[in-house]
């Protein structure tokens, strides 16, 4: 069973066992405070009913207005201070108010575990709690970015290219926070994991450690080629087959699991897939906390580059962010060994927004064409001085008298507007290249389109 699978029953038992007592209960009218910023707290709130919204101050130096930013919002069966009471900081971080009259039921440090004999200590037993809320808070935090980043890409169509650079530069402040939010809180639950797996089934922490510091990245081919040897190999189902295949696609690392791990992929799976989530979310920060440096191109010369920046892992945190785009679209990497150390003088962010943008691109137009079979194909290597990249799709093609305005501001092929990776557009993929001293070509007739991107390799550029 995945981890996540069992998490609503584990869940719905810790609310009868420790939340369901009269005696503790708060209730709230619209517009009062459970908490503010920098209270004492040593209790873990359930919501029954109503909502409630935390904002966190932003401190001006020098201003007297009173400024905030909204970093969550919990509705009925959403828990609030998990943070502050499994971390024993006890210190409320943000300010929580009613948005509407509330119900809220709480445990506090201290009580005893109930039925620990069965289900283990106080902390074993709200573990389920701890993974589901901090990854909800997680979502939210990357819905927040996107709203943002959308709201960016609509002034954009609005200002003139000095104008974005400077706004860019006041959402830019707003949307740190958030983002320090989620970094912060990601780093907590990864430490936070790692040691109570490491304490608690220590036999599981080296499998938990592979997820995270997964950097294979299998094409849709290799992970059904894999599955179905593992399927006739170890007789296992369609769906188990598949997990071993992501986790083992190496004999080498399947032997370093041990001869009955095919057997236990049930059971023991679930820490892989732990790992390799938080490996994911952790790349998604990264990339949040860059994607508002490379809106700045459009305003000037905003680079943050350095030497011996890997192009395999811009792929793979490209490729990582696009998970649920590419759903019912075949992927096929091929990234062959001899480039797999290939690094360049570059920004990592920069690299995997142009990656992430032509991605999209191309899921975008094979899912609006309702393409039979679609599939996208990935590759990069070196050439003389250069990184070459093709991204090839069998989509329905860009007509000849278009491909040279797809990379104008304001140029759209849909009727709400082209949405491009993550609002940034063909527009700022094509300054990005061009600050690279590189191109981007296109070549497309139906059932066939390649973008091709060459990057200057050196390092002779973009320190000024």
């Amino acid at each position: 069973m995945d981890i996540l699978e069992s998490f609503p029953i584990k869940i719905d038992r810790l609310k009868k066992a420790y939340f369901s007592s009269a005696e503790r209960r708060i209730f709230l009218k619209k517009g009062e405070c459970l908490l503010r910023e920098g209270d004492a707290n040593q209790r873990l709130f359930l919501v029954i009913s109503g909502s409630l919204v935390g904002r966190q101050a932003l401190n001006t130096p020098g201003s007297e207005e009173e400024r905030y930013i909204d970093v969550l919002f919990a509705g009925p069966d959403d828990f609030i201070g998990v943070y502050s009471f499994f971390s024993a900081s006890y210190t409320s971080l943000m300010t929580l108010l009613a948005v509407e009259d509330c119900e809220i039921a709480y445990v506090e440090n201290g009580m005893d575990a109930i039925e620990p004999e069965k289900y283990g200590t106080f902390v074993e037993q709200f573990m389920p709690i701890m993974i589901r809320e901090m990854a909800l808070r997680y979502q939210r935090l990357v819905e927040q970015g996107k709203e943002k980043e959308a709201t960016l890409y609509r002034l954009n169509r609005l200002e003139t290219a000095a104008t974005l650079g400077q706004l860019a530069a006041g959402l830019s402040h707003e949307l740190n926070n958030a983002v320090g939010v989620l970094t912060r809180k990601t780093e907590y639950i990864n430490n936070f994991i790692d040691k109570a797996i490491l304490s608690i089934t220590p036999e599981n922490h080296a499998l938990f450690k592979l997820g995270e510091n997964c950097d294979r990245i299998l094409s849709s081919g290799e992970l059904r080629k894999i599955s179905r040897e593992y399927e006739t190999r170890f007789q296992l189902s369609a769906t188990q087959a598949k997990t071993l295949a992501k986790i083992a696609p190496t004999e080498e690392i399947l032997a370093n699991l041990g001869k009955n791990f095919p057997q236990e992929i049930d059971e023991r799976s679930m820490y892989w897939i732990l790992g390799h989530d938080l490996h994911d979310m952790k790349l998604a920060a990264e990339h949040a906390a860059g994607i508002v440096r490379s809106v700045r191109i459009l305003g000037g010369s905003h680079f943050k580059r350095e030497p011996g920046i890997s192009v395999y892992k811009s792929f793979e945190g490209a490729i990582a962010l696009l998970k649920q785009n590419l759903k019912g679209i075949s992927l096929f990497t091929d990234f062959k060994e001899e480039y797999r150390n290939l690094e360049m003088y570059a920004d990592r962010t920069e690299l995997a927004q142009i990656w992430v943008n032509l991605i999209k691109n191309a899921t975008d137009a094979l899912k609006e064409a309702k393409t039979e079979n679609p599939e996208i194909h990935v590759s990069y290597y070196s050439k003389g001085a250069y990184l070459v990249a093709e991204i090839k799709d069998n989509g329905p093609g860009v007509p000849q008298e278009l491909q040279e305005k797809i990379f104008q501001p304001d140029f759209t092929t849909k009727k709400n507007g082209l949405s491009f990776g993550l609002g940034l557009g063909l527009t700022i993929v094509k300054r990005l290249v061009d600050s690279y001293y590189g191109e981007i070509i296109i070549d497309s007739e139906p059932k066939k389109t390649i973008f091709k991107v060459k990057l200057l390799l050196g390092d002779n550029y973009g320190k000024n």
